[in-house]
């Protein structure tokens, strides 16, 4: 069914929220307008300004007295454990795991809500098998 596909002309804000509403997620909208979804945790669902992907991304916060090198060293080991997640530090210090959905071409809307489920367990799992010196708030 066309109507079924998620086009990069039909990616916006309003659609995704609708996509995860039907799917029975718990949704809200952030003070900048941005998506957020929550299956166990909340991630941000961003349309990138190309339309080509969505990118999902969860911050975690990071115990005030973790070096910058313990927080290098937890992405490392998200990275080299975990394909299906990219993790990274932003300026402010925290944790940041992402990964981004194709929709070129088009997408099946379930598709995208499984690719969501799915990044947020292996969010989860990263923390809990990676974070061995326990610096995640």
């Amino acid at each position: 069914m066309a109507d079924d596909n998620l086009t990069p002309e039909a990616l916006n804000v309003p659609t995704l929220k609708s996509v995860f509403d039907s799917a029975y997620l718990e949704t809200k909208l952030d003070s900048d307008g941005d998506l957020m979804v929550r299956d166990g945790i909340w991630c941000f669902v961003l349309p990138t300004q190309s339309k080509e992907r969505i990118q999902l991304m969860v911050l975690f916060g990071v115990k005030d007295g973790a070096s910058r090198m313990s927080r290098l060293e937890l992405t490392n080991r998200i990275n080299a454990r975990f394909a299906a997640v990219r993790a990274s530090i932003n300026d402010r210090g925290s944790l940041v795991l992402d990964y981004y959905v194709p929709v070129q071409g088009g997408i099946p809307r379930r598709t995208v809500v499984h690719a969501t489920k799915f990044f947020l367990g292996a969010s989860v799992g990263a923390i809990r098998e990676c974070d061995t010196e326990d610096i995640i708030k």
